[in-house]
């Protein structure tokens, strides 16, 4: 996976909606105010990624470095948040070494399709129900016009396999009978869908993307080598058959026999990403199978010949 390069935010001349500076982490002291940030920036109008940067003076903007372990394990921080926030907010730090200076970076990567990000139990002078959210460069108590707002951009949406079988065969695409149920107030269009495989201790195998799916009321597919888009209507259900390449060499990759199967179950994953939104729908399904026929088979049959 190809590292990212934090470093331009140390550089950035002021504070906005989806960027403070703090001159030190005081995680341990002041808990409160990790909290009111966090969730500030999560329930946040803007799309996207927000930062917390450490090490960086804001008044005037002076890049001081941190004294803190920039080594830590921060295990402990993303326990604290789970602990009381709700629903899961997405954080990382990440590290910056600028000019022999050492800075720490909150990623903070809240899905404004979720949002109310609210306190689940009471911690200290926070209570059940809080809820913040960030405008400029402050965090305030969320209103009932913020509240009206997370709900039309709140996001309803589910997918189920009618089964848990993933079939290909000969060159045909990979197969899955799947429901989604779209129960939002807008329709749903997602530029991008695509498929993890993991093995049955949940190692990643391989991956790959929906070209096409059909169900009794419509048929999608990719035409003309232009991108599959999948659309979903507003407070509509549909059932139907997803088709994902999927080829010989992938064939091996997941571990198929000869005769088309693997004693031990996969996990499947699905990622959905939106036209506006790049935070992604993610459903993972246990204990799955795949079976392979015919000439999908191939490599696999080959190679045993080999052997």
């Amino acid at each position: 996976m190809t590292k990212i390069d934090y470093s331009w935010l140390v550089s950035q001349n002021n504070e906005n909606e989806c960027l403070d500076f703090k001159e030190q982490i005081n995680f341990n002291s002041d808990r409160t105010g990790f909290l009111k940030d966090v969730v500030a920036f999560a329930n946040s109008d803007m799309s996207g990624d927000k930062y917390i940067v450490y090490g960086v003076k804001d008044k005037p903007i002076e890049l001081v470095g941190l004294d803190f372990d920039v080594e830590h394990d921060f295990s402990e921080f993303y326990e604290f948040l789970s602990t009381n926030v709700e629903p899961k907010i997405p954080v990382r730090f990440d590290r910056i070494i600028q000019d022999d200076k050492k800075f720490l970076v909150l990623i903070i990567s809240g899905s404004v399709h979720n949002r109310p990000y609210i306190l689940k139990r009471d911690y200290k002078k926070l209570f059940q129900g809080d809820c913040f959210i960030r405008y400029g460069t402050r965090n305030s108590r969320c209103s009932r016009s913020d509240f009206d707002n997370f709900q039309k951009t709140r996001i309803d949406f589910k997918t189920t396999l009618t089964n848990s079988y993933m079939y290909i065969i000969d060159y045909d695409p990979a197969k899955i009978e799947m429901k989604f149920d779209n129960h939002s107030n807008v329709t749903l269009s997602f530029v991008h869908v695509y498929l993890e495989i993991y093995s049955h201790d949940l190692r990643f195998l391989t991956d790959t993307r929906m070209f096409e799916f059909k169900s009794s009321e419509k048929h999608q597919k990719s035409t003309n080598g232009e991108d599959f888009h999948l659309l979903l209507e507003s407070n509509q259900e549909s059932i139907g058959t997803a088709s994902f390449s999927f080829s010989t060499s992938q064939a091996g990759i997941i571990g198929l026999d000869e005769d088309g199967v693997n004693e031990h179950p996969y996990k499947l994953r699905l990622l959905f990403y939106r036209d506006t939104d790049s935070d992604p729908f993610i459903f993972d399904f246990l204990d799955c199978t795949i079976f392979g026929k015919g000439a999908i088979l191939r490599k696999v049959i080959g190679l045993n010949k080999r052997i």
